[in-house]
């Protein structure tokens, strides 16, 4: 009875097929179907499902709903193995990076996509110290010399240890023409930061669909999540509808599928093709 109340509570807790929809302010939008997920807030970040089962048994034995439950009468650990939390989480903390890292790209204006390598001779390669101090110098510039400039840095780390940036950011032409050169390899420099941390190239960022997988590719496992991104304040972020009901027939192009989640991403006129041809459906 007991066992059968605490799955029953585990299936009030998920939500099957839930639906969002994220419009991005430069013309795109996404629409998400997550297979099953769970309502906000009700699990502990750090518990296993056996965890959380076992707790519950425990606590049905405090109410007296069991008698003198031992560690020997709970459910076998092969009906509810426990899985690798640490991998589950970290695979988790990439999914929400990248979700938010293509978010921010798609919300906001860029016009230079930059790489920053560090300097051995400036800064130490190895530490994420170096781009803390990068992070407050371009941060001073905004505050004092250039309110327009945003930025979304990204760091990637090399095999042998070191670490070196991928940033979107946007600067108004006339401060572009003040403040950076072309260096010898035909790319543009910015002499304020090359001078300080090291070697740089600054591209023009077209804000092509293409542009930004090109740019999120560099999320992968082997960042460390919480201090791979920094970003200027006041981006802009996705407008998000939630809890609805969607369907996406099999007309639809370049949809990605996997056993928890089905999305599209596609300009707003695309969107609105599919969505006036009966191929997505939202209720």
């Amino acid at each position: 009875m007991v066992l059968e109340r605490i799955l029953k509570n585990e299936k009030q807790i998920l939500v099957y097929n839930s639906g969002t929809l994220k419009f991005y302010g430069n013309g795109f939008v996404k629409a998400i179907i997550q297979r099953c997920t769970r309502v906000p807030g009700f699990v502990k970040f750090c518990k296993t499902r056996h965890e959380r089962l076992k707790e519950a048994f425990h606590k049905a034995a405090f109410e007296n709903e069991l008698n003198a439950v031992s560690d020997s009468q709970l459910l076998p650990l092969s009906l509810f193995p426990e899985t690798k939390a640490k991998t589950g989480r970290a695979a988790s903390s990439v999914s929400r990076l990248k979700s938010r890292v293509q978010d921010l790209i798609l919300c906001n204006r860029w016009n230079c996509f930059v790489t920053f390598t560090l300097d051995k001779s400036k800064r130490e390669r190895n530490s994420l110290d170096s781009f803390d101090a990068l992070t407050r110098h371009l941060k001073y510039i905004r505050q004092t010399r250039c309110p327009e400039l945003r930025f979304m840095l990204l760091l990637e780390q090399h095999k042998y240890g070191g670490f070196h940036g991928h940033a979107l950011m946007y600067l108004p032409a006339d401060f572009i023409a003040d403040e950076f050169i072309v260096n010898d390899n035909g790319f543009f420099e910015w002499l304020d930061i090359s001078s300080r941390f090291g070697f740089m190239s600054i591209k023009p960022y077209d804000g092509t669909l293409k542009a930004c997988n090109y740019v999120t590719k560099y999320v992968t496992k082997d960042l460390i999540p919480g201090r791979v991104l920094r970003t200027s304040k006041g981006l802009n972020k996705a407008y998000v509808i939630r809890n609805l009901s969607i369907g996406i027939s099999s007309n639809v192009s370049n949809v990605y599928r996997s056993e928890y989640v089905i999305s599209v991403l596609m300009p707003v006129d695309s969107f609105e093709f599919y969505y006036n041809n009966s191929d997505i459906l939202i209720e």
